[in-house]
């Protein structure tokens, strides 16, 4: 029996509180067919905008008024509700009232993934939670982005994965290998190609 689900989106623009967003879901059940519209309410979001004064960077609202004074030498979007600034090549993060919540102490910063943030001091890598707090010391040689809950992280030529609270759960075995998607990691061990799950599991690609 063939199910097949088609959804489709219309967001009509004009509301002062919040936009109208409109599911449409179209069930196709052989010759039968049921058409559903679903009405949600989404709040609306306030969206800061960098812009430049004087060679420095700050941030302002919609309507261009100044939320966040340009001080920053560097100043990027946000996400996670937080935004990476840097001042003297240095870099941290600030919240939307224009707040420091990771002082500008480290020499590179990758935005927050899922509460965790990437930072560099000197040549390691680590990372950091929302409040700044150090989950794992910048002792690393490389550190990726997290990911469907882990991170790949590169010590002494091998790499492993770590979990977003600093715990191993994949041993550094593997020569060369790629973030999680989809629940599988491609990973290289003594020249083969092969894909394991979250545990290390080899899923595919095993012979």
């Amino acid at each position: 029996m063939k199910l097949s689900y088609k959804i489709v989106f219309f967001l009509l623009l004009g509301s002062i509180s919040s936009h109208h967003l409109f599911a449409q879901v179209e069930d196709s059940l052989q010759s039968d067919t049921l058409i559903r519209l679903v009405e949600v309410n989404v709040p609306r979001v306030a969206v800061l905008q960098k812009f430049e004064k004087d060679g420095k960077y700050g941030y302002q609202n919609e309507a261009g008024e100044i939320v966040i004074e340009a001080i920053y030498d560097k100043a990027y979007g946000f996400k996670e509700g937080l935004a990476k600034v840097g001042i003297d090549g240095k870099y941290g993060f600030i919240d939307e009232k224009g707040g420091t919540v990771v002082p500008l102490m480290y020499d590179r910063v990758l935005n927050f993934s899922e509460g965790v943030a990437v930072v560099q001091l000197g040549e390691g890598f680590g990372w950091i939670n929302r409040e700044g707090g150090v989950i794992m010391r910048p002792i690393f040689d490389q550190v990726q982005s997290a990911n469907e809950g882990m991170l790949l992280v590169k010590h002494q030529g091998k790499i492993g994965f770590f979990d977003l609270e600093g715990k191993t759960i994949i041993d550094f075995t593997y020569d060369d290998a790629w973030p999680y998607f989809m629940g599988k990691a491609r990973v290289l061990k003594n020249g083969k190609w092969s894909y394991i799950d979250h545990m290390g599991n080899c899923v595919q690609d095993c012979d």
